[in-house]
């Protein structure tokens, strides 16, 4: 059996976006080869442009408080592959990531997968030789033709949609949304939870639901109140089913608890018993911190221009004196606007650094930033150096710059 470092080796060696038409045939010829059971009723993946990261760790929480075994998958990690493979919400060993890939080998000998392909079918081995009650499938990229879209599922969610991987997913809303609606399935047994659904969309959103026999749910987040007597803003969710303090942070919190509560409460359970487990729901990457040199450094991996917009509404809610915000973005991404945009929170400096995983270069930013390095330490240490104690240091603008130093100052 290989080491943990060969297998991850080996996952990082293969294609990112295979040179092939897309397609779910490999997957699902993979689960053929694989022969291992589930049930559709317990499966439930959850597709969007921002939140479905939170929003499947969340109704993990939830579902883990029931005593269910829970099985959750996303991606990308910060810092170690194993983190996109959950059981209950925390990471697997390595020991059993390197036999699950050792499993799929064995079984499809002559495979051809890519890297997220591989792991979406070592999640699976992983999940049901677990016997999981629960398994839940965070949608990688897109929707239609995502190797997560390849299980048969009865629970379809759709998160936040906005403009993002448009070189993928096509240039339009509609595009996008119809796109990241391809998890979803025909059939009277079929829910598809999802939030509002961007208003250019609406009017073909309503036929495309004409066609579908698929109960369709929609959900509009429920109300907060923000508590600012504390170092943190803490914001409290007004559910139907009781009032609840939320861990983490943001507008974005409060819509991603409030679908996860509906998905929750329409898998047969009544949210009010368990409605103090979102006081434990923690993501690693989304508005969290480290102490490094007696400072702490919060990350926020956002990503994305409605990432960025969100993450503005929770800083606002700070009392810095000044905030030091450490930023590198990735190269496909809408920079011109995400910049602008950390331009307008007030009392900002901006660093700007080179993302591990295809950043932007320096050059390409054109952007006049206070201080910029290509290395991401030598940034962070010099907002760590220069910032007083009354600043914040915030680490954003891609998930993989946040797990590239937070790996860096543990």
């Amino acid at each position: 059996m290989p080491s943990y470092k060969e297998v991850v080796k080996n996952l990082e060696e293969r294609v990112i976006m295979p040179d092939r038409p897309p397609s779910l045939l490999p997957v699902k010829e993979g689960l053929n080869s694989l022969n291992l059971g589930y049930d559709p009723k317990k499966v439930i993946v959850v597709a969007g442009t921002n939140g479905k990261g939170t929003v499947s760790a969340t109704l993990s929480v939830l579902l883990e408080a029931t005593g269910a075994k829970v099985g959750l998958y996303t991606s990308p990690h910060l810092i170690d592959t194993t983190e996109r493979i959950r059981i209950n919400s925390k990471p697997i060993s390595q020991e059993k990531f390197v036999t699950a890939f050792d499993f799929v080998k064995k079984k499809i000998p002559h495979e051809r997968l890519s890297h997220f392909e591989m792991l979406t079918l070592m999640a699976h081995t992983v999940f049901t030789s677990e016997k999981c009650d629960w398994i839940i499938y965070e949608v990688g990229l897109g929707g239609i033709w995502d190797a997560t879209n390849a299980f048969d599922h009865d629970t379809s969610v759709i998160c936040r949609l906005g403009f993002d991987h448009q070189d993928i997913l096509g240039q339009s809303m509609w595009e996008i949304a119809k796109n990241k609606l391809g998890i979803t399935r025909d059939g009277r047994e079929h829910k598809v939870i999802h939030l509002p659904l961007p208003i250019e969309v609406d009017k073909l959103f309503i036929n495309y639901k004409k066609q579908m026999q698929s109960q369709f749910i929609e959900v509009n987040p429920f109300r907060f109140e923000i508590d600012k007597t504390k170092d943190e803003p803490v914001y409290r969710l007004q559910t139907p089913w009781g009032v609840t303090p939320l861990r983490l942070m943001g507008q974005r919190a409060v819509e991603n608890s409030s679908l996860a509560l509906r998905v929750f409460s329409e898998l047969g359970f009544d949210p009010r018993e368990f409605l103090s487990a979102l006081k434990k729901v923690n993501w690693p990457g989304r508005m969290d911190f480290e102490v490094y040199e007696n400072k702490k450094i919060y990350f926020s991996g956002d990503h994305n221009p409605q990432g960025v917009e969100s993450l503005k509404e929770i800083l606002s809610h700070f009392g810095y004196r000044n905030l030091w915000a450490v930023i590198g973005i990735g190269k496909a991404k809408d920079a011109k606007q995400m910049l602008e945009t950390f331009s307008s929170i007030p009392r900002t400096k901006i660093l700007l650094t080179e993302t591990p995983f295809r950043g932007m270069n320096l050059s390409d930013y054109k952007f006049d930033a206070i201080y910029s390095n290509s290395d991401p330490k030598t940034v962070l240490d010099y907002a760590v150096a220069k910032s007083e104690k009354e600043d914040m240091i915030l680490v954003t603008g891609s998930l993989y710059l946040v797990g590239e130093l937070k790996r860096l100052i543990k």
